[in-house]
C-alpha cells in the first residue's frame, strides 16, 4: 500500500498518514514500531531510549517525514522537501514559493486557530509561523541560510 495523505487532528496533535501510521503526543517508540510495516520506513537510527525515523516518500505534497523520539516517547515531527528537491544545487525561487505555498495550504487545511507569533524577514529572507497548543506547538519556516523549509510539529515533554 502506498502513502498518499497526511492529516492533522489541532485538537490533540495526532498525525495520521493514510490511516495506516497514526502518531500523538502518547506514541512511544514500542508502539510505533509494532504498528508501522517495514516497507515504509527509509532509515532507522535506535541507540538506547532515543530514535529517529525516517519515512520513505510519500505520494503527496509532503516527501519527508522525520519521527525522532526521545526517552522512549515522540517528541516531534518533520515535514519537508515538498518539492522533492534537496540542495543548493536545485534551489530556485520557483520551488521556495511553491514549498511555502503547500505549507501554507497544509496549514489552512489542518489548524483552525491563528497562529500565536508570525515572523517574516525582508523578501524571502526568512519565514515562521508559530502555533501554540496545550499538548505542543507548530512551526513552519523557511530558512534561507539553509534553503530549507518544513512545519515541525513539537510535543510538550510530560
Amino acid at each position: 500500500m502506498e502513502l498518499t495523505n497526511i492529516t492533522f487532528n489541532e485538537l490533540d496533535g495526532e498525525l495520521n498518514i493514510s490511516n495506516t501510521i497514526i502518531i500523538n503526543k502518547d506514541t512511544t517508540i514500542q508502539s510505533f514500531l509494532d504498528s508501522i510495516n517495514n516497507e515504509y520506513v527509509e532509515e532507522l537510527i535506535r541507540k538506547d531510549a532515543n530514535m529517529i525515523c525516517t519515512l520513505k516518500k510519500i505520494n503527496f505534497k509532503l516527501n519527508d517525514v522525520y519521527l525522532k523520539f526521545r526517552d522512549n516517547r515522540i517528541s516531534s515531527i518533520a515535514l519537508r522537501n515538498f518539492q522533492g528537491v534537496i540542495g543548493w544545487e536545485n534551489w530556485s525561487i520557483e520551488n521556495v514559493r511553491h514549498d511555502l505555498e503547500i505549507q501554507k495550504q497544509w496549514l489552512e487545511d489542518n489548524i483552525n486557530q491563528l497562529p500565536s507569533v508570525i515572523s517574516i524577514g525582508e523578501g524571502l529572507e526568512s519565514k515562521r509561523i508559530n502555533y501554540t497548543f496545550s499538548w505542543g506547538e507548530i512551526t513552519s519556516s523557511y530558512d534561507s541560510r539553509s534553503g530549507d523549509s518544513s512545519i515541525f510539529i513539537k510535543y510538550n515533554r510530560c
